[in-house]
């Protein structure tokens, strides 16, 4: 979302969302890199991901939290903010206005259709990914401004900042695109439905949707799927879709999600990251860490990887 290039020495990445802070510190070595740190802080409460609201709700507490797990030295840092924070859309246009000017303008006038604020209070952030397509993220002022300013009272750069879907499938990039370019991303972590249909490896469909916890879930979430397919179907081929590929912090198997079985479903974890699982097989001494270390997915680990992610980019 915020993109400073000068700054990105950075390797620290720090996620939030409803239950944890979580901080990860990484170290570059050669085309991979290595996980130096990893801590977490119970959040208590004081974060409640909005796209209206301010996100933090208790100021004081979030930045004794980042403190906590940052310590006392400056530090610079990618963040990771929960999906329903941020409006994402895809826009098509018969051809892009080569004017930066005139290409924003088009863009506010399709975004305040959707938004539930208007266009002076949202930042934009925007990427072509063809001749014909926009990919636009909008978060309300207010929220971004409340965690740039938080994070720097508490001692922490923040020097870009982006959603956990798209941290976590930049984990994922090189190993799902091996495997062909039209697919489905599902990301199902921390009670967040995020879904992400690419067409020739670029983004051609999002749906972002928070998710209630509890019996239902597994059924609700299958709903949520078929339905997005269903919707995309009305405008766009689906046959050409070959997997699916999705991550998931809860105990939800691959028969559960389609039957179609023209569609290859296919559960993302930490041990397909070889870098990121030798870490976790090997784990520092921390209360955080102390049971479950070597657990299969689904595990709380899977929740740290907004972070990861978030370092990775930084």
């Amino acid at each position: 979302m915020i993109n400073l290039p000068f700054l990105k020495k950075s390797k620290v990445g720090i996620s939030v969302s409803t239950d944890y802070i979580f901080y990860a510190e990484l170290e570059k070595n050669g085309k991979e890199y290595r996980v130096k740190d990893i801590k977490s802080f119970d959040s208590k409460g004081c974060i409640k991901p909005s796209l209206t609201d301010a996100n933090i709700t208790d100021p004081e507490l979030f930045k004794k939290a980042i403190k906590t797990i940052a310590g006392n030295k400056r530090v610079y840092a990618s963040l990771s903010i929960p999906d329903v924070s941020v409006k994402t859309a895809l826009f098509e246009f018969e051809s892009i206005p080569s004017k930066k000017a005139e290409l924003e303008k088009l863009i506010k006038w399709k975004m305040e259709k959707s938004l539930p604020f208007t266009m002076d209070d949202a930042q934009i952030s925007y990427q072509a990914l063809n001749k014909k397509s926009i990919l636009v993220s909008v978060i309300r002022k207010g929220i971004l401004y409340q965690y740039e300013e938080l994070l720097r009272e508490a001692g922490v750069e923040p020097v870009l900042i982006d959603t956990a879907s798209s941290h976590i499938f930049n984990l994922f990039h090189n190993i799902i695109m091996k495997e062909g370019e039209n697919f489905i991303f599902l990301n199902l972590i921390n009670a967040v439905f995020t879904l992400i249909i690419f067409k020739k490896g670029c983004p051609d469909f999002i749906r972002v949707k928070a998710l209630r916890r509890g019996s239902g879930e597994i059924k609700r979430i299958r709903d949520e799927l078929l339905a997005s397919l269903k919707f995309y179907s009305h405008s766009k081929e689906i046959s050409d879709l070959t997997s699916i590929y999705y991550i998931a912090d809860i105990n939800i198997e691959t028969k559960d999600l389609i039957e179609d079985s023209a569609i290859q479903v296919r559960r993302l974890g930490i041990e397909q990251i070889k870098w990121l699982n030798t870490f976790f097989t090997n784990p520092p001494v921390s209360p955080f860490f102390k049971g479950g270390i070597k657990e299969s997915p689904p595990s709380p680990l899977l929740n740290l990887l907004p972070a990861i992610g978030a370092a990775v980019e930084s």
